[in-house]
């Protein structure tokens, strides 16, 4: 059965998730979650909260998924620990050093990968459940073409956002707010800059679009999947996900009972045999409220079920900034954007027919009912936004009226003049907001499980009471008392069934009543009640047994092993595997199978304390030399990277090392046969080449990157890797990995994990401070590499500006289309406006941020300023940093050369004559420049 989940903020949108028809619910507690604003839970908070949910068969998962600083690790180790203690169903986490303690610390407690891993490819998903994950969540910029191609070869559950607010940025790739604000997107802190207004600009600084867009150029509209839910069936997806925990109780009521109610309908119009879908039978990730049988298969084959209008206005009322079904079945490039207005726009409730200024009374026509204490918004043609709440509402005879339906006439207070033909939009709806809040305010419960329950009042021996909810649970009790001839009034069946029936705020609602009552019996009803609250008590035992993992650790334990390092079976035996994976058959089950390649790996390895899961294999990484000397201490290394041979050749006197390739900003196709040019100029020169690859590798564009990585096997070249599944294909081949920024490293447990994987050397993360490198220089089991300057990326992203805005104008063919087929490069139509010209997103600060895109037409936002550590590149090598990278593919090679020029001086100094030449070394390094957070840092502020 395919999972409901919904976001909670707060205990009261926990209890309306769960009342409107959740099958899980994730939230946060007070540490550790991406939501840092919203109320979260505190220990107590969240152990009432999984007692609560548990009690009605829904699931508690926890968000663990920010990037945790050392300083940290006893804390969250600590909080992982209470996660399991307490039973949380599952923790969602980013870090991987995070998830090496969880296996360590809390084996007991499912892993969900978070969307902000940026699992975007069937390689990150193999990986994660390699690693022992139970669940992957995708990210949000896949087609369904892709979920159901990665779903199809994995066992791992799979979770994907159906509904609300979307990043622009690939999550967990985002440094805008963290570099701009000083709040980390990566620490749950996120300022929104997405939702602030930019102008885009040419070279020349003039303005491109000059009023044929809005301004809300980052700001997409919001994900509303209601009429996809039948495709996300048949796709055998395990989870939706509602997105919104910052969100009031009433939005999460009503997005959850709307898509509860279709989804029913989904499944109960199933017309076709079941698939497995990515679950396995009586894992517990999956509501044990549901019969077993209706856990190992998902839907297929269901009849055409589409929601209602009303459901498709109670979705809009709640709040949207209009919306869009992202990437799931085209690429929508602007048709994607609420580039007029980044926040709710409410929904149309008519125009205004006239204003009379005397009364300062509007006329409008309704386009949808209206209410007296209704919100409005009108867009006025003149002056913007105007406010107003319904009051003294009169229909066309001037009779007051509180309600109005559509296609009427009435009239309303309006302090501020409107225009005839401006649209009035309802932003707050007063009857929807009422019907919602009772979901969370009724105090007793909405949803209530169905019992049956069976008395037996006998003469002289006990009065029993046995009831069964609806999931089979079983609880009987007899009373201390024993039946005695009545006196005056016999035990009847009415006085029965209202003492039984008295459940009160309990989960439970009596559904039937079976007596045996003796005649002329007489039981004091006291003894009844007690025997009720007592069976209740019991039965609630009984349905929170089910999610005691203690019982079921051996079970979980055995499950996790096995997929460890077996190949991602395909669902079923024998089944081809798209991307050239060999057949599997249960003789192959213990072997890993790469590309129609057998490794064999010992089938004795399972996680425990000590031996975590783990998808290593072994390779020759310590022959290949690395650029700053592999695994053996050695004197710091100044890399460049490049994505050029003009860049490549003009800075080979200055650099140790070249990183070359990856994402090109000038959107040039980097074939095997550039890299091994490349790979000539620095060997003949003497010194090292890694090669880079994308940040962003869709299953689409892999057949590139295999390629990048074959050269990098046969010309014996270390490769820098920027997620995990391109980590996973290059350790398989046996290649040097150096771990790039995407893959975050912020702690000593995340460059343990890297080690143990085989990583050669890992790239720190850009939030971090000069003291915490420092730190973890000293103390990492394998070298470090930190970047000191060049133009940071600030987001990439499966949209592009450029291509949506400039190369598709609005009355285009491509533009007025539904855009092109889902998983295609690019916008349909784009006339690559990117090769042909710089542009920059101006903010109303007048500051600029370049935009490149890459061989892939991903759209990379750089930092309006050069990061700069000139003066502090000593410090870094003194603290035994490994290698220093300046980001070069921005620069134009004779720019390039100076500054890598500048470095290799410094570098040369002590750090006593650093600073003797301190003017000089200013003079150097310009004025234009920022330190990024290596003096400021992402610690707990706003």
């Amino acid at each position: 059965m395919i999972e409901l989940l919904a976001p909670a903020g707060s205990r009261e949108a926990l209890i309306a998730a769960v009342e409107a028809g959740a099958d899980a619910v994730y939230l946060s507690g007070n540490q550790f979650g991406a939501r840092a604003y919203a109320d979260n839970f505190d220990e107590q908070g969240l152990a009432d909260a999984i007692r609560f949910a548990h009690l009605r068969g829904v699931h508690i998962h926890v968000t663990v998924n920010t990037m945790v600083l050392d300083d940290e690790l006893d804390a969250v180790r600590d909080y992982l620990q209470f996660l399991e203690r307490v039973g949380a169903d599952a923790a969602l986490v980013q870090d991987l050093g995070v998830a090496k303690l969880a296996r360590e610390c809390a084996p007991q407690l499912p892993l969900h990968a978070s969307t902000q891993m940026t699992i975007h490819n069937l390689a990150g998903a193999q990986a994660m459940e390699a690693l022992g994950f139970s669940r992957v969540v995708l990210s949000r910029e896949l087609s369904l073409t892709e979920i159901r191609h990665i779903v199809e070869n994995t066992n791992v559950e799979i979770e994907v956002f159906m509904h609300g607010a979307l990043c622009v940025c690939y999550s967990g790739q985002c440094l805008m707010s963290s570099l701009i604000g000083g709040r980390s997107g990566n620490r749950g802190r996120c300022a929104q800059p997405c939702r602030l207004p930019y102008t885009l600009v040419d070279a020349a600084g003039e303005d491109v679009l000059k009023g044929t867009a809005g301004k809300f150029l980052l700001s997409p509209k919001d994900l509303n999947t209601i009429d996809l839910l039948e495709d996300f069936v048949t796709a055998g997806v395990s989870s939706l996900k509602i997105e919104g925990r910052m969100k009031k109780p009433e939005y999460v009521a009503t997005v959850v009972r709307t898509y509860r109610s279709v989804l029913d309908r989904v499944i109960a119009h199933s017309s076709a045999p079941l698939s497995e879908g990515g679950r396995t039978a009586k894992r517990w990730g999956v509501s044990p409220a549901r019969p077993d049988n209706q856990h190992d298969e998902t839907p297929r084959g269901c009849e055409h079920v589409v929601a209602t209008p009303e459901e498709h206005d109670r979705l809009s009322q709640i709040f949207n900034r209009d919306f869009t079904t992202a990437y799931l079945t085209s690429r929508p490039g602007r048709a994607m954007m609420s580039d007029r207005k980044p926040n709710n726009r409410g929904r149309l409730a008519g125009r205004v027919v006239a204003y009379d200024k005397t009364s300062r009374r509007a006329t409008l026509h309704l386009a949808s009912e209206l209410n007296t204490d209704d919100d409005l918004v009108i867009w006025v043609k003149v002056g913007g936004r105007v406010t107003s709440r319904v009051q003294d509402m009169q229909d066309a005879a001037g009779r007051p009226i509180d309600h109005a339906e559509a296609g009427t006439d009435v009239t309303l207070h309006m302090a501020n003049a409107v225009h005839p033909h401006d649209r009035v939009f309802k932003v707050y709806d007063v009857r929807l907001m009422t019907e919602a809040k009772r979901y969370y305010t009724s105090g007793a419960p909405i949803r209530r499980i169905p019992v049956d329950a069976t008395v037996t009042a006998p003469l002289g021996a006990p009065l029993t009471i046995q009831m069964t909810d609806a999931d089979g649970h079983t609880a009987t009790v007899a009373t201390a008392f024993h039946g005695e001839p009545a006196q005056k009034r016999p035990l009847t069946e009415d006085t029965i069934k209202k003492q039984v029936g008295r459940l009160g705020t309990s989960v439970f609602a009596l559904r039937t009543l079976e007596t045996q009552i003796a005649e002329n019996v007489m039981f004091p009803v006291s003894e009844i009640n007690k025997a009720r609250q007592s069976v209740v008590e019991m039965l609630e035992q009984a349905r929170l047994h089910d999610f005691d993992r203690t019982l079921k650790h051996e079970n979980f334990e055995k499950e996790a092993t096995s997929l460890l390092r077996q190949p991602p079976s395909p669902r079923g035996e024998g089944h081809e595997v798209a991307g050239g994976v060999a057949k599997v058959g249960r003789n192959l089950s213990n072997n890993f199978i790469i590309e129609g390649r057998t490794q064999v790996v010992p089938s004795t390895a399972r996680p425990t304390n000590n031996t975590r899961p783990t998808f290593a294999t072994p390779s020759t990484a310590d022959a290949v030399p690395l650029p700053h000397g592999g695994r053996q201490r050695t004197r710091c290394q100044l890399l460049v990277s490049t994505d050029s041979l003009s860049q490549t050749r003009a800075i080979l006197p200055y650099a140790d090392a070249i990183l070359f390739g990856g994402d090109s900003y000038h959107h040039a196709a980097l074939t095997p046969a550039v890299y091994e040019q490349a790979t000539a100029l620095m060997r003949d020169a003497g010194k090292a080449i890694a090669f880079n690859t994308p940040r962003i590798v869709r299953d689409e564009h892999l057949p590139q990157t295999l390629a990048v990585l074959d050269a990098a096997a046969s010309l014996d070249v270390p490769v820098y890797v920027h997620n995990i599944g391109i980590l996973r294909l290059a350790r398989e081949r046996g290649l040097a990995v150096c771990t790039d920024t995407s893959l975050v490293a912020a702690n000593r447990e995340t460059l343990a994990f890297f080690a143990d994987e085989g990583v050669a050397a890992a790239t720190l993360s850009p939030e971090l401070t000069l003291e915490q490198v420092k730190a973890l220089a000293a103390e990492s089991p394998i070298p470090v590499e930190c970047l000191v300057h060049g133009p940071i990326e600030l987001m990439v992203s499966e949209y592009c500006t450029l291509g949506s805005f400039v190369g598709t104008p609005k009355d285009s063919k491509a533009a007025k289309e539904a855009g092109g087929a889902a998983g295609k490069t690019g916008v349909p139509g784009c006339t690559m406006p990117c090769v042909r010209g710089k542009y920059q997103l101006r903010d109303r600060k007048g500051i600029d941020f370049p935009i490149v895109c890459d061989q892939f037409c991903h759209m990379h936002i750089l930092n309006s300023r050069p990061l700069s550590m000139l003066p502090h590149v000593v410090a870094l090598r003194d603290a035994g940093v490994a290698a220093l990278r300046i980001e070069g593919r921005a620069y134009e090679a004779e720019e390039l050369a100076k500054i890598v020029k500048n470095y290799r001086y410094v570098l040369g100094l002590s750090s006593e004559e650093v600073a003797e030449r301190e003017e000089e070394i200013a003079e150097l390094e310009g004025k234009n420049f920022t330190r990024g957070h290596y003096f400021r840092g992402v610690g707990n502020k706003d």
